[in-house]
């Protein structure tokens, strides 16, 4: 023991110090951790914004979606795979708002021969897995999307069902002109 007892003293508020520092590490590290998931949460629901591209791409005729999950491969500026795909709403209404407002689901009212309004809901989204980048590949019978690299499976409107992917398929907004089918933007 050092006989200085200032010297002591000086060791002892050090270690105080590094005590509380550690603590307020701790605390500090915990509430952010617990604040992200909030933020996570809100992040979520928050609308994607979305590019524009160069020029709208025509992808196909709204008559050639006549049913639920007739889907259109399509490509963005010759590179990237896409589909389009029509969906059954989801019965939440408030999952239908959230797919909606997101811009990842579009609605059109359609005129059937009768002058009967009815509703189709159009996705599209790229091929391209959120987790390592691998095209998935087409859907089967029920809609759903498979990884071949890693096996992360998406549902019929790109959102994951089955990881190691976390994110949905990188959605792309749409527009119906003159009874086509456009993608207009990319979604972020």
């Amino acid at each position: 023991m050092n006989e200085n007892p200032a010297h002591d003293k000086t060791l002892d508020e050090k270690t105080l110090n590094r005590r509380k520092m550690l603590e307020g590490l701790l605390v500090t590290g915990a509430a952010l951790a617990m604040s992200s998931g909030v933020v996570g949460a809100t992040a979520a629901m928050t609308p994607a914004k979305p590019i524009k591209l160069a020029k709208a791409v025509e992808i196909a005729p709204l008559e050639k979606l006549t049913k639920n999950l007739d889907s259109v491969p399509f490509e963005l500026e010759g590179k990237v795979k896409a589909l389009l795909v029509r969906v059954a709403p989801p019965e939440d209404k408030d999952a239908l708002k959230a797919l909606l407002g997101s811009g990842r689901l579009l609605e059109v009212e359609q005129k059937d021969k009768d002058d009967k309004v009815s509703k189709l809901y159009l996705t599209a989204y790229t091929l391209v897995c959120t987790h390592r980048g691998c095209t998935v590949n087409a859907p089967d019978k029920e809609g759903n999307l498979q990884c071949p690299c890693h096996g992360s499976r998406y549902d019929a409107t790109g959102s994951v069902t089955q990881g190691p992917a976390k994110k949905a398929l990188p959605g792309i907004q749409l527009e119906v002109k003159e009874g086509k089918v456009l993608a207009v933007a990319m979604l972020s």
